[in-house]
């Protein structure tokens, strides 16, 4: 879109394959998917991370590293593909302006990837990727944006930013049930209106396993000390829910970018030199002088 503010992306970790999203936000928190999709890439349009056939990162590492490679090795490589695949891609805009990534949020809660989404982060040669981690808040947990935060730390729309005893990298604590709300809420809002989420221009058939992953949850309203919270489970015959996941992946990466509306989320704010204000003072005492 036009007004596009920033781009962010967010890779969903696996136990065979890793699934990414792009989206496009704009200052009211509107949003546009711009892209998604497994690595490696699947040869059909509809597949299910149940199946037997998957084309997975550990079969194509062996076929591109060597086929002594393991798993551990595996993810390393996948990780590293993806991650070049999106922070090295330019979006442009309808007016032709051209966009990179600002930032990248990676899956880093799963303990078996754990490790690797950490060197990855770590060892890449771009600033946009930041591991994450997400947990679904009840009502009777005190919600992320009632914590007060510590020397480092930086608190959002229902995620934390912070360097946990241990990481060798800054991670970013997400609340998955209030941003699935969010999401949901974004579907429903007309084209048009401020918070509204819209795909990009696809035959419904092409869209429609990402569209059946929007759906992959059920939530249940519970109330509690911290107000009525949606708890959001998936439905026991419908195991693949990443394309919710990378979505709320990208809202709060856009948010941690400053990209908010006018209800409480923050809005991007342009760096000011201290030297400009005393200018702007000293200019603005330098005419009232002259008006006396």
């Amino acid at each position: 879109p036009q007004d596009t503010q920033t781009v962010t992306g967010f890779i969903d970790v696996q136990q065979d394959y890793l699934y990414y999203g792009v989206m496009a936000f704009d200052r009211y928190f509107s949003g546009s998917v711009l892209d998604y999709g497994p690595f490696p890439a699947q040869n059909r349009r509809y597949w299910s991370k149940e199946d037997d056939n998957l084309t997975t990162y550990l079969r194509k590492a062996k076929g591109t590293i060597g086929p002594a490679t393991g798993w551990a090795a595996a993810l390393d490589w996948a990780l590293s593909q993806t991650i070049s695949l999106l922070c090295d891609r330019t979006w442009l805009t309808e007016d032709g302006a051209a966009l990179k990534m600002s930032r990248l949020l990676i899956d880093g809660k799963w303990g078996k990837s754990s490790a690797a989404v950490k060197r990855a982060c770590r060892r890449t040669k771009y600033a946009q990727p930041m591991p994450s981690q997400g947990f679904g808040f009840s009502a009777t947990t005190k919600p992320l944006t009632e914590d007060k935060p510590k020397a480092g730390e930086k608190i959002g729309h229902n995620w934390k930013l912070s360097r946990p005893k241990g990481w060798p990298v800054k991670v970013v604590t997400i609340d998955t049930n209030r941003w699935k709300t969010d999401v949901h809420q974004g579907w429903k809002t007309p084209l048009g209106d401020r918070g509204c989420l819209s795909l990009f221009d696809a035959s419904p058939r092409e869209h429609k396993m990402f569209a059946d992953m929007q759906h992959a949850e059920f939530r249940s309203e519970v109330e509690g000390k911290w107000g009525k919270v949606d708890i959001w489970k998936q439905f026991p015959n419908r195991p693949d829910n990443e394309g919710l996941d990378i979505l709320v992946g990208c809202c709060a990466a856009a948010s941690l970018e400053g990209i908010g509306d006018d209800d409480g989320r923050t809005r991007r704010r342009s760096k000011v030199k201290l030297s400009d204000v005393y200018a702007r003072k000293q200019q603005a005492i330098n005419e009232a002088a002259r008006r006396r």
